[in-house]
């Protein structure tokens, strides 16, 4: 695994798991409609940010692909 991914993997991981704890447990412990709300939105933004990241490291990927590539031309 590259350093720098692994340097940026791990406080992205910490957060976005903190947030999808945060969110389980606001929609687990609380019978409020607007607490519950909250939870279901911290839920749902660790998925996108799960999502986003994924998407990020691809296209990152691909960028450093192609300029080694071209340095090899």
């Amino acid at each position: 695994m590259d350093p720098a991914l692994r340097r940026r993997l791990v406080p992205v991981s910490v957060a976005i798991v903190a947030m999808a704890i945060a969110g389980l447990v606001l929609v687990l412990v609380s019978d409020a409609t607007a607490v519950d709300f909250a939870g279901i939105v911290l839920l749902g933004a660790a998925f996108v940010a799960v999502v986003s990241w994924v998407f990020f490291e691809v296209g990152r990927s691909e960028d450093v692909e192609r300029q080694r590539s071209e340095r090899r031309r």
